[in-house]
């Protein structure tokens, strides 16, 4: 009559396994020391503990918690504004004989006198400043005398 069944009237709901419990509250104490841990690493930990465990029976304890590991967000990729953008130094460039691209000028005196240095600094083709972190590069790792 009034289109309810007795079924869900007279509905106890059971409670929780302890064991499912337990493993609930472990995954709570892990996450909160290390809330990077995501469900496959918490599976392996947990495993230690009590024994086989499905990765998906954790992920559905930590949905059903609402916790999630932290990871990276999306477009991390994206450039920072306030750093400084090089030019390309072979934009316009064409290759007129082999390794044409590749031949560049070494400059010795970065290295004091008698020394060079392994790293090209400075194609002969370009006159543009080269970025300090090069020339340091260069003068850390100078062959010959010093």
């Amino acid at each position: 009559m009034l289109s309810i069944s007795r079924r869900s009237l007279y509905y106890q709901p059971v409670p929780p396994p302890p064991e499912e419990v337990a493993i609930k509250h472990r995954i709570d104490e892990l996450y909160t020391a290390h809330p990077f841990y995501g469900s496959r690493k918490l599976t392996v930990l947990l495993a230690e503990e009590f024994g086989a465990i499905n990765r998906k029976r954790v992920q559905r304890s930590m949905r059903e918690m609402g916790i999630a590991g932290i990871s990276p967000e999306p477009n991390l990729s994206k450039r920072a504004l306030e750093h400084r953008v090089y030019p390309y130094l072979l934009r316009d460039v064409t290759a007129q004989a082999p390794h044409h691209s590749l031949s560049h000028h070494i400059r010795a005196s970065s290295c004091g006198a008698g020394g060079l240095s392994p790293f090209p600094l400075k194609p002969f083709f370009q006159s543009h400043r080269l970025p300090p972190f090069l020339i340091k590069l260069s003068q850390m790792f100078c062959l010959g005398h010093r």
